[in-house]
């Protein structure tokens, strides 16, 4: 839900890191308002993550909503689907990084997960 992704990433602003790196993917069963809210979220964004990886179709909106709202296109990725976030990701993604990842669970962005893993270990990002 939307307030459940405004309070994850505010608990990313607190983690160390160097730095914030938000995987995002589909707020799913949001109804009508869905593509809105997704876009409000990203918007929300700025200042608060350094990069932002967008997984499925309603996640682009994320991505729009952050580009919108100033996040440079450098800190910007969209991937249609977690399988293809999760080949991207593990190059993405540093040692060291803060990485949130939350998406509703018809998204399996636990292929990403995994793939974050198995470069960097269990305490690598």
């Amino acid at each position: 839900s939307p307030a459940a992704l405004e309070a994850a990433v505010a608990t990313l602003g607190l983690l160390g890191g160097r730095r914030r790196v938000a995987v995002l993917g589909d707020m799913l069963e949001l109804g009508p308002t869905a593509r809105f809210l997704h876009r409000d979220r990203g918007r929300s964004l700025r200042g608060r993550v350094d990069l932002v990886i967008g997984v499925g179709p309603l996640a682009e909106e994320i991505v729009i909503g952050a580009r919108e709202a100033g996040i440079p296109s450098a800190g910007l990725r969209h991937f249609k689907d977690a399988t293809t976030a999760a080949a991207a990701a593990a190059d993405l993604v540093l040692p060291g990084d803060a990485v949130l990842v939350k998406a509703s669970r018809g998204v399996a962005l636990e292929v990403v997960v995994e793939a974050l893993v198995a470069r960097l270990g269990r305490g690598g990002a």
